[in-house]
């Protein structure tokens, strides 16, 4: 397990109450980004494609200790 940032490729500033960033535990970069594709009730996070094309997933840290979980989420 390790931390992930995920952050949207396609921020728009301007738009309010959309998905721009967030901080997952998660297997690998995959899953990680399913956790947001995925959001809340099986659908994206506001502003998230729904195919993840739009999201950039980086490694921050190994946290193998932990549970799949979303962390962190910005909203603009």
């Amino acid at each position: 397990m390790a931390l992930y940032l995920v952050e949207r490729t396609d921020y728009n500033p301007d738009q309010e109450f959309e998905f721009t960033s967030a901080v997952v535990r998660a297997k690998g970069r995959l899953q990680a980004r399913k956790l947001i594709t995925r959001g809340v009730a099986e659908l994206p996070y506001p502003g998230v494609k729904a195919d993840g094309s739009n999201l950039r997933v980086s490694r921050i840290e190994d946290n193998r200790e932990s549970p799949n979980a979303v962390t962190l989420v910005a909203y603009s």
